[in-house]
């Protein structure tokens, strides 16, 4: 195994019964840190709010990991500060379909936003530290691999995970191909996020267009102030800032 690939330990569902929830259990100081980052969970938010969005997008994805990879359980996992939301799951037996969210001390995945490639371990068994997981404990995972999902500028905010039920020896080309993947489902996030960052910006300037014509055509003081009023509606649902307003509508002086 090369070394970039680090090895450990180095739909509702009643939140009373997900793993760690009663277990009193704290992040270890070190990946606490990574978590909890500004800028990391800066980069989460900026894509987080469209991702529900991405769902059957992901779904694919991770049925595709499962069929490669040969394991009962794949996800797309996002990573906020105490909790982790599944988004890709696909068809899942329980209580994974009905579970979209776990505390952040139960799984792995934490530990895999700190690695360069991915962190993977074969045997949950063979390790106390890894065995006394409450995903272990509760939900019976053996062997995890998790690649983080990492954006352009070096934020990881979430992973592509595989699960088993029994041991298995990922190898070099398995955790590749779920690092590709992992490549694939944050390009799906992104371009949902672009694209309604397009649309939204489309609509401010038809918004602007409007304004501005209305205005131009505007021939009485009483005309003015009323698409004056009107657009200050419009900008405050638009999010205008006020210096935007007055580029858009300042006219440059002629040199004299």
């Amino acid at each position: 195994m090369v070394s970039d690939f680090a090895r450990g330990p180095e739909r509702r569902y009643d939140s009373r019964a997900l793993p760690g929830a009663n277990d009193n259990q704290e992040l270890d100081p070190r990946i606490a840190e990574v978590v909890r980052r500004p800028s990391r969970l800066q980069a989460l938010a900026a894509l987080e709010a469209n991702a529900e969005s991405s769902a059957e997008a992901l779904d694919r994805i991770t049925r595709m990991a499962c069929r490669m990879l040969d394991v009962p359980v794949a996800l797309v996992n996002l990573i906020g500060s105490d909790r982790q939301t599944f988004l890709g799951c696909g068809p899942l037996p329980e209580p994974w379909s009905s579970m979209r969210e776990m505390p952040i001390t139960a799984g792995w995945c934490p530990f895999a936003l700190d690695v360069h490639k991915a962190y993977a371990f074969a045997d949950a068994r063979t390790e106390p530290e890894l065995a006394d997981n409450p995903a272990a404990k509760r939900l019976g995972v053996v062997a995890y691999a998790g690649v983080p999902l990492r954006t352009n500028d070096g934020e990881a905010i979430g992973t592509l995970c595989a699960l088993d039920y029994e041991s298995h020896d990922w190898t070099d080309d398995e955790l590749e191909l779920m690092t590709d993947l992992a490549a694939s489902a944050l390009a799906e996030l992104q371009l949902l996020t672009a694209s309604r960052l397009v649309a939204r910006n489309h609509t401010r300037l038809q918004a602007l267009e409007s304004v501005s014509c209305a205005l131009a055509g505007a021939t009485t003081a009483d005309a003015v102030l009323s698409e004056v009023s009107w657009f200050s509606t419009v900008a405050r649902i638009f999010s205008f800032s006020r210096s935007a307003l007055v580029r858009s509508f300042t006219v440059p002086r002629r040199k004299t």
